[in-house]
């Protein structure tokens, strides 16, 4: 992963993302003493026992309550469908991604609906905290957008989720917390535009030149990285940019081949039921098998070492007598 630096601008005089104001924030009504806030989570929900809804319970029962109750207890947390009060549902969930004191967006699974709420939460100016299921490939234009990625598949990425969250519900909660999106930072832009010096406009467009080049730059790193011999074309996957500019996110293509004292059935290949699959399925993109064998592809940042990685995945079970990867053999724990 490459980093690069935002190129900010300060104007002395001239109002900062701080002084944005919205109507929304303008009209605010105050709470009743006592009234607890409300957070809203707006998440694809699904039909009961669908994957979605199940996806949907993971991340509100055993992530989102379990922080609020434990550390926020002073919000009611509410998803749509938990709703009892008579009316519109598509008017309650508009009112509330308006009114809400704080709203999460799970972008998960890249529901229109949620992208389509998480628009208009973005024009309200309010607090908003993103999460999204860690195998999400998320667009263009919502990467820059800091997110919170969490997994269900392991009880520690349950805790690990949990604790991040807690961390970014406070940050939002610290007085005259900045609201920082897309629909705010062109405003702000905008409204330091209207008033700025003809000095001012240009050091802006300078900055935004800047930042338009560098994001250029980060789209082709991978192949530009290639040519001059950091990294190898084919031992490397990456992520597609917008526009198909080339690959942000260098990550090592990793195959191997597990021996097991005994065969692997093809029901258990077909429906993913295999120690093998499970156990590498965080980062797994391709496989097969032949009687005894399981072949594999991760696909792995390349700050994660593929021999410790499968080691760890693998090499504690009885049944694998064999394990090589990329093209050598490692020992079984």
């Amino acid at each position: 992963m490459y980093d690069f630096a935002k190129v900010t601008i300060q104007l002395k005089t001239r109002p900062t993302m701080v002084d944005v104001k919205t109507d929304s924030n303008e009209q605010k009504e105050k709470s009743p003493p006592g009234a607890k806030k409300k957070c809203f989570v707006a998440c694809p929900i699904g039909a009961q026992g669908s994957p979605s809804r199940i996806h949907a319970d993971w991340l509100l029962e055993e992530i989102i309550k379990p922080v609020f109750d434990n550390h926020f207890a002073d919000f009611e947390v509410i998803r749509a469908d938990k709703m009892r009060a008579p009316g519109m549902i598509d008017s309650q969930i508009i009112n509330h991604l308006y009114d809400a004191d704080l709203v999460i967006i799970d972008m998960s699974k890249l529901n229109v609906n949620v992208f389509y709420e998480m628009g208009i939460r973005h024009t309200v100016s309010k607090p908003t905290v993103h999460m999204f299921l860690d195998d999400t490939d998320l667009p263009f234009d919502v990467k820059p957008n800091r997110a919170i990625p969490f997994s269900v598949r392991e009880p520690q990425s349950l805790r690990d989720a949990r604790a991040e969250l807690q961390a970014v519900v406070a940050e939002t909660q610290v007085e005259n917390f900045l609201i920082d999106n897309p629909v705010t930072k062109a405003r702000a832009q905008l409204q330091v535009l209207k008033t700025a010096t003809s000095a001012e406009v240009l050091l802006i467009e300078q900055a935004a030149e800047m930042e338009r080049r560098l994001n250029a730059l980060e789209r082709h790193i991978g192949p530009i990285a290639s040519a001059v011999g950091v990294v190898q074309p084919e031992q490397f996957y990456g992520y597609r940019t917008y526009g198909g500019g080339g690959y942000a996110t260098p990550v090592l293509s990793t195959t191997g081949t597990l021996t097991f004292s005994q065969g692997i059935t093809e029901h258990q290949f077909n429906i993913g039921h295999s120690a093998a699959q499970l156990a590498l399925q965080e980062h797994l993109v391709g496989s097969g098998i032949g009687e005894r064998t399981y072949q594999f592809t991760l696909r792995l940042p390349v700050a994660i070492d593929p021999y410790n990685y499968v080691l760890d995945r693998i090499g504690h079970y009885d049944d694998v007598v064999r394990i090589e990867v990329n093209g050598r053999e490692i020992s079984r724990r």
